[in-house]
């Protein structure tokens, strides 16, 4: 089953790191000493987090799916699947 609001949240993710990227990359010196630019730092700082926390919660999804469509696996073998892949 789909969890709509971690696909929002991944969808989040992305624009704020094309987001970040494009007004780092395109933004003039003298732009960058407003409150707004602070703001624009403060929420481009949260994309990676996010990518990473995302991920985490990814895998007890992954393993769990793994054991409901494999006819007699077990969790630990479903879990060492999602970890090697991991690795």
């Amino acid at each position: 089953m789909r969890r709509v609001y971690i696909d929002w949240l991944r969808g989040f993710a992305v624009l704020t790191m094309v987001e970040w990227h494009v007004l780092d990359s395109w933004s003039v010196r003298a732009g960058r000493e407003s409150f707004a630019w602070t703001i624009i730092q403060l929420v481009g700082g949260f994309a990676a987090p996010l990518f990473l926390f995302l991920a985490g919660v990814a895998v007890p999804f992954a393993i769990q799916s793994k054991v409901r469509r494999g006819a007699g696996i077990h969790i630990e073998d479903a879990a060492w699947s999602v970890q090697k892949r991991g690795w």
